[in-house]
């Protein structure tokens, strides 16, 4: 999760100090398995993919190259990046608990992504945290969009066979 590798990593040592373990997110630890060799993929995906940065993990700790350097080994994946991205990447809607405490605005504000995500002409919009994976769900459910939408680790386990 975006949130929760934001808060152990950045603000647990704020109160307990250093910590004895290095913190990374999920797309940092499958690219540096993906360099090393350690992932093995056995098919070409063949899909246009989209990726959409979240908040937590993009504007908060800075997390951009990673998500993106998975996505590029995938064997046959094409990514095409929506705009804005990176740093200027519209939330989802889901984030600091609007999705649990507004459902319906956080539906509103994912909303807007739509039409960034139907321009790159992708099948699948692809994000690294559960909680834009589930309001991105809910937001192309509700526009009757025929766009899948996948976490990372999905698309990684996918070609592998898994």
């Amino acid at each position: 999760c975006a949130g929760c590798y934001r808060t152990i990593k950045k603000d647990w040592p704020k109160f307990v100090g250093e910590l004895p373990f290095e913190v990374v997110h999920i797309s940092q630890y499958l690219k540096d398995l993906i360099s090393k060799g350690k992932i093995e993929f056995k098919k070409d995906l063949d899909k246009k993919v989209t990726y959409h940065d979240p908040c937590h993990l993009g504007r908060a700790m800075g997390v951009y190259k990673e998500p993106r350097a998975v996505l590029k080994a995938i064997p046959g994946l094409e990514l095409v990046e929506m705009y804005p991205t990176k740093h200027a990447a519209w939330c989802c809607g889901a984030g600091g608990g609007v999705k649990a405490s507004n459902p319906d605005l956080a539906l509103d504000i994912g909303m807007e992504k739509i039409p960034q995500v139907k321009e790159t002409g992708a099948s699948v919009l692809t994000s690294s945290c559960p909680f834009c994976k589930t309001n991105l769900i809910d937001v192309i459910e509700k526009a009757k969009e025929q766009i899948e939408v996948k976490d990372i680790t999905e698309l990684v386990a996918e070609p592998m066979g898994i």
